[in-house]
């Protein structure tokens, strides 16, 4: 211990500079957390940003992700994925081409 103290005491250590430089990195701001995606990006089924989003034509008006819409009315082709609702015919959807752009302008900030 006393060759450590005679070392600090025999050394051009700058304590002000070191305190200096430790506050300085105490105060920049921490990295903003990543934002969160609006809701109606997000797939209801995979719970994930859509890449292909389509519209599936329901009173509900929601849109999936088209592979994971696809493979749910392979198994259920009458059933709404998120209300449940049965429907007499098999359930259409078409590309949502405005929300595809909305999530892409999103992605690009």
């Amino acid at each position: 211990q006393n060759d450590h103290t005679a070392l600090l005491a025999n050394s051009e250590f700058d304590e002000q500079a070191l305190l200096d430089t430790i506050c300085a990195l105490s105060l920049h701001d921490p990295p903003p957390p990543p934002e969160r995606p609006p809701h109606h990006f997000v797939c209801p089924i995979t719970t994930q940003v859509m890449d292909d989003p389509v519209l599936l034509n329901t009173d509900a008006g929601r849109s999936y992700e088209r592979s994971a819409l696809v493979e749910w009315l392979r198994c259920s082709p009458c059933r709404d994925p998120v209300t449940g609702v049965e429907s007499r015919d098999p359930l259409s959807y078409a590309p949502n081409r405005s929300l595809k752009e909305a999530i892409v302008e999103w992605q690009r900030r």
